[in-house]
């Protein structure tokens, strides 16, 4: 082989060799889109209400608010996530509930959702998660109307074929509150992995993106080694982006922090 020929074959091998950071890229895509290649985050902090039925670890989310918060420049959960104990036997026929959702005619608007159970009992948040079994998580996806908006994923909830999902509303792109389905059933380190990636998908990360090797955001809870997740969380939240923005302006940030 003459050295011409071996060079021209070197060059050709680099010039068509796969680009990871190509296949990372398009699953940052895959990841940001809300469905018509624009972003969606938050423009406030949001609030975090837990309500739950079994006892849960008090630290599961304030564990990722830290980084969470210094990722997007918000101040999430600022004032401590606030916790409501369902009883045993909650009863939603005996304890109706009622959600309110904002109302953007309001002056000024009411940015928070109100969550009513009962008569006593009133939580204001802007996400809402709920550790519970699968009836009573039937019965608030319907009351919030999580149901109508994610049939699919809460069918899968209630059928035990995911332990955890997350439904968010926004309104031109901004996010105004979300809702955060945990199975109380499940194993204390699913129950972990389901409160990091529910939370931070509520947050502006949208989407699964299959298998990826570069991100926790995966359909299983086999999760990479390698994380990029607040990089592109930090993305969303860059002082460049706007809500609505194309995917394509997130991208241009992410890939300057590469």
């Amino acid at each position: 082989m003459t050295r011409l020929t071996a060079l021209f074959l070197a060059l050709f091998a680099a010039l068509s060799a796969p680009d990871a950071k190509a296949d990372m890229y398009k699953d940052a895509r895959i990841i940001l889109d809300a469905g018509e290649g624009q972003v969606r985050r938050w423009e406030r902090s949001p609030r975090i209400a837990v309500i739950h039925q079994s006892d849960v670890d008090r630290t599961l989310f304030p564990a990722f608010t830290e980084s969470f918060s210094s990722a997007t420049g918000l101040q999430i959960g600022a004032n401590g996530v606030e916790y409501f104990q369902l009883a045993d036997d909650f009863a939603y026929t005996q304890e109706p509930a009622r959600f309110e959702a904002p109302q953007f005619s309001d002056a000024p608007p009411a940015h928070f959702g109100r969550l009513r159970i009962g008569d006593g009992v009133q939580l204001e948040s802007d996400i809402f998660v709920f550790v519970v079994n699968k009836t009573t998580a039937a019965y608030f996806a319907t009351l919030t109307r999580v149901i109508t908006k994610n049939a699919s994923l809460t069918r899968q909830f209630i059928e035990g074929s995911t332990p955890c999902f997350y439904s968010g509303f926004s309104r031109d792109n901004v996010m105004q509150f979300a809702f955060i389905f945990i199975n109380e059933s499940v194993a204390p380190e699913t129950r972990l992995i389901c409160a990091y990636e529910e939370l931070i998908q509520s947050l502006g990360l949208l989407n699964d993106a299959q298998d990826t090797p570069y991100f926790s955001l995966t359909n299983t809870l086999e999760k990479p080694k390698t994380n990029l997740d607040l990089s592109l969380l930090a993305a969303v939240y860059d002082a460049q982006v706007r809500p609505g923005d194309p995917v394509d302006n997130v991208i241009a940030v992410f890939r300057g922090q590469q």
